[in-house]
């Protein structure tokens, strides 16, 4: 069973480079992002070309 990792902020800076290395050792990645549509598009884009399994969601864990 392939394991999987949630990163809050995983689409840009320091969360970016963390879930990116996850996926790397072969986690599967969800990205939470609070508003830039933007960044999650070329995280997207940094995962398909890498073959890292996930996808970004939008959420802003501050609203709950």
């Amino acid at each position: 069973m392939k394991r999987t990792v949630i990163i809050t902020g995983g689409t840009k800076g320091l969360g970016r480079e963390t879930a990116l290395a996850f996926g790397r050792a072969g986690y599967c990645v969800l990205a939470l992002y609070a508003s830039d549509e933007v960044a999650a598009q070329e995280f997207l884009k940094i995962m398909a070309a890498e073959k890292i399994s996930g996808q970004a969601l939008r959420h802003d864990v501050r609203s709950d």
